[in-house]
């Protein structure tokens, strides 16, 4: 069974094998006004590289690590 592209229906397709685009079922995109905006619309290709440290995300696993073994008595268990 083909399931295709996952694109929009954009109108109805008639008796005569013929598509009729339908207005009201076209994609309507709402763009804010960038005006003043300091942020380019992409990133470049050679961009500057940057190191980054520990995630949030890792640093609450820590914690929450040392957290279970202060209330473990400082040995994990096999």
């Amino acid at each position: 069974m083909y399931k295709g592209k996952g694109a929009m229906k954009t109108g109805v397709h008639t008796k005569h094998g013929g598509f009729q685009v339908m207005a009201s079922m076209l994609p309507h995109y709402l763009v804010p006004d960038l005006e003043g905006f300091d942020l380019k619309p992409y990133v470049a290709n050679y961009s500057e590289q940057r190191h980054r440290g520990r995630s949030q995300g890792d640093a609450a696993a820590q914690q929450q690590a040392e957290g279970q073994k202060q209330r473990d008595g400082g040995s994990i268990a096999p």
